[in-house]
């Protein structure tokens, strides 16, 4: 009788496929979707985003992550459009997000629109694992997982520095569940 190996006496099969089908067409949507989306690393800062990032003096400084927690969104701001229509949101995650990019990236745009394009990557990917789980199969996982990475209602999120509160949202979201 032949010695088992480590990962028989383990209880796991002796060889598994490394490349299942349904890991191979999830692999395609999140290539796909990066691919669509990748193409915002050519943007620049725009709208409200030179409020946010490119204009606001305190986002280099630590006390930018505690007035976050304290303030609303656009406490910082000399805009009076800004303070007019924006001065009731309260999203200390948002401003944290900001605060790592910026000491992560500078103001550079591009390794911006990559971030956030891989915070929408990872959400696609939850939709997978939560849809799998719920439909008890793989084939709506993937479709459900397909329509969310490229339904256009993503697009102004995802490309688009300021409104992406949304994907991060999104992501924790999907995430907790």
């Amino acid at each position: 009788m032949p010695t088992p190996t480590v990962s028989e006496a383990a209880g796991w099969p002796a060889s598994s496929p490394r490349l299942t089908r349904e890991t191979a067409i999830l692999c395609c949507i999140l290539a796909v979707t990066a691919v669509v989306y990748l193409r915002s690393l050519g943007n620049g800062f725009v709208l409200d985003d030179f409020v946010m990032l490119s204009k606001n003096p305190d986002l280099s400084n630590w006390s930018f992550l505690w007035k976050g927690f304290t303030r609303s969104e656009y406490w910082f701001s000399d805009a009076g459009w800004v303070r007019a229509y924006y001065f009731r949101n309260y999203r200390p995650i948002l401003i944290i997000w900001y605060w790592v990019n910026y000491h992560l990236f500078g103001l550079n745009p591009a390794p911006w629109h990559a971030s956030i394009v891989a915070m929408h990557l990872v959400a696609v990917w939850l939709v997978f694992k939560i849809s799998r789980r719920l439909a008890g199969g793989s084939t709506p996982a993937l479709l459900a997982a397909s329509l969310f990475a490229l339904t256009p209602i993503h697009v102004a999120a995802v490309v688009w520095i300021a409104c992406c509160g949304i994907v991060l949202g999104t992501a924790l979201t999907l995430a907790a569940f």
